[in-house]
């Protein structure tokens, strides 16, 4: 009896095409080696984006030996991205100001921020002396793993000048 097992591997999502090949056999007998062995293939497995790609192990016929397979894997896991809500820093001037948006790190590959579909930043809006959360919220993305933090618009005092006049009686 002979085990051909396809070769597996577990890789963190880069942004381009990553494999596995090959097989490795347990059972050979004597001076036996894969060398001697004519039916036995794995397809390789190669896969971009997350997910399990299989190692496929197929045998034919070999003179001295039952062959069993087992398929191999690929598995390419996410990686992690961190989104950042954008901070803005004013003085106060009576009208109503803000900050929006978000910005982004940990990016792979080709991907841009255009292909990251459920990142969205609430942005912030105040009038008044204070702080204000532009929250970050984040679903599920197809190859990261997504860490916010939030960002925030700080509107500060301005200053204001007095000026005047002064009576005296004499």
């Amino acid at each position: 009896a002979l085990t051909a097992t396809g070769n597996s591997s577990t890789v963190t999502y880069n942004g381009g095409n990553q494999s596995v090949v090959g097989f490795t056999v347990s059972g050979l007998q004597g001076s036996d080696t894969t060398n001697n062995l004519s039916s036995i293939a794995a397809s390789g497995a190669t896969g971009k984006n997350v997910g399990s790609y299989t190692n496929t192990v197929t045998a034919g016929t070999e003179t001295n030996y039952t062959v069993t397979t087992v398929n191999g894997a690929l598995q390419v896991d996410k990686a992690n991205l961190i989104a950042t809500g954008n901070s803005g820093s004013v003085t106060y001037n009576g009208a109503n100001q803000s900050v929006g948006g978000f910005a982004v790190s940990g990016l792979l590959g080709s991907d841009s921020v255009s292909s990251l579909s459920s990142i969205v930043a609430s942005g912030a809006t105040g009038k008044n002396v204070g702080s204000y959360t532009n929250t970050v919220t984040a679903g599920t993305e197809a190859n990261y793993n997504v860490s916010t933090v939030n960002g925030s618009l700080q509107i500060g005092k301005a200053n204001l000048i007095l000026s005047g006049t002064r009576e005296y009686d004499a």
